[in-house]
């Protein structure tokens, strides 16, 4: 598998992956996309990140493919990749949300 990482663009398919730096691990795609957040200064609130998965081939594809997360701050983020939190999987249409925020249901 595949991840990549970066800040929640909403419940659409407007995250375009060629873009997006490969990660092999769903972690390292999470603390990007944090560190990503914390570059920004206008986004130093409660954040909003997405990771998303791919299979390398077609066979490999998987039905929940994105992991939604909320967290009310950086270190928030940080602990839930240090201590390697279960991830849930999910799909658009019936978002489960990871992180110890709850701005998102």
């Amino acid at each position: 598998m595949k991840y990549f990482g970066t800040a929640y663009l909403g419940n659409i398919d407007a995250y375009d992956m060629k873009k997006l730096s490969i990660y092999n691990d769903p972690y390292e795609a999470l603390t990007m996309a944090n560190s990503e957040w914390d570059s920004d200064p206008e986004k130093q609130i409660a954040r909003l990140l997405i990771v998303l998965r791919k299979g390398e081939t077609p066979k490999e594809s998987v039905n929940e493919d994105k992991a939604y997360f909320q967290f009310t701050d950086s270190q928030a983020c940080k602990q839930f990749v240090e201590s390697k939190k279960e991830i849930v999987w999910s799909r658009p249409e019936n978002q489960k949300w990871n992180g110890n925020s709850k701005l998102m249901r």
